[in-house]
């Protein structure tokens, strides 16, 4: 049980009186579960936690002791909102599509001043995280943005690894990654939340702040050719291989040019026009085209096409 400061006795003593005179069990479970979150370090701190930045902490460390709530404007509210509306429902989902069976939600976890209140636990022990992104992040960069409170679940839970089941409003497209535990981060973590917790609970604001990397969650690493100890001939090859990828690159870039300057000379009223070229290129024509929906297409004829016309 986490020491109790004399803010959290006032509060206590001032939320719970009428409460117990009114008999409103359910108001008092929800006073629970917020003196929960001022005592205690939940998952959602994680990333706030070990990114050791004192001003966020001491942001961190006043929501708690004052109930200030966190306040968002009102988009990022209707995200909020609606990821909590949809968890559920991608929690269903990920177990269909993942054959992975779900044995409760959420379900609530302790470790001595850790606290974790999953979405849902699989049947195997280990915990479900699930999200609902309305941006274009793809699944490894949610994987890198919610890995420290998935390490933060493990910690608490004790297990190896955490499901992150991702619905993509955008792309009505569900994808999951399986966020493994990294031992090392984790035991930097805890030392990061031992002076977060004194500062909250004792007021001993730390003298220092260790620089912690993002924790390393899956198998997949960043690497550069050059380290990979291959022979002169086939860097060569190689840098050739490149060359071409740019020039490549630059000719699709500058086609792409051409084209819009070949559609703008479309008259507004014209259907089709022909540009027949001349020289080395004799017999080729630029078509292009407006459909019924003004839509304008290019297209490059070749002397054959052009006869069969």
């Amino acid at each position: 049980m986490p020491r109790l400061t004399k803010q959290h006795f006032e509060w206590l003593a001032k939320e719970i009186a009428p409460m117990l005179q009114e008999g409103k069990a359910d108001e008092f479970a929800n006073l629970v579960q917020e003196f929960g979150r001022r005592t205690y370090i939940g998952s959602s701190d994680a990333k706030i936690i070990y990114q050791s930045d004192v001003y966020a902490w001491e942001d961190l460390i006043t929501q708690k002791r004052e109930g200030k709530p966190i306040e968002f404007d009102k988009a990022a509210r209707m995200r909020i909102d609606a990821g909590n509306y949809m968890e559920n429902f991608v929690i269903d989902k990920f177990s269909e599509a993942a054959k992975v069976t779900v044995n409760g939600r959420g379900v609530e976890f302790d470790n001595d001043y850790f606290h974790s209140t999953t979405d849902a636990m699989a049947s195997s022990g280990h915990v479900i995280e699930a999200k609902t992104h309305w941006g274009y992040m793809s699944i490894d960069e949610l994987g890198d943005l919610y890995a420290p409170q998935c390490q933060h679940h493990m910690l608490v839970t004790k297990t190896k690894f955490c499901w992150m089941p991702v619905f993509f409003g955008l792309r009505a497209r569900l994808e999951w990654r399986q966020i493994k535990r990294d031992d090392e981060w984790i035991s930097q973590y805890k030392i990061q939340a031992a002076k977060f917790y004194d500062w909250l609970i004792n007021d001993n604001k730390p003298d220092d702040m260790e620089f912690m990397l993002p924790p390393i969650w899956s198998d997949m690493y960043v690497t550069n050719v050059k380290h990979m100890n291959l022979d002169e001939d086939t860097l060569s090859q190689l840098n050739i291989k490149a060359q071409t990828i740019i020039e490549a690159k630059k000719a699709q870039d500058e086609a792409s040019l051409s084209k819009s300057d070949f559609k703008d000379l479309l008259p507004e009223k014209c259907k089709q026009m022909d540009y027949d070229m001349g020289g080395n290129w004799e017999g080729h024509t630029i078509r292009v085209t407006r459909s019924k929906s003004n839509t304008l297409t290019l297209k490059h004829i070749a002397p054959k096409e052009a006869k069969d016309d």
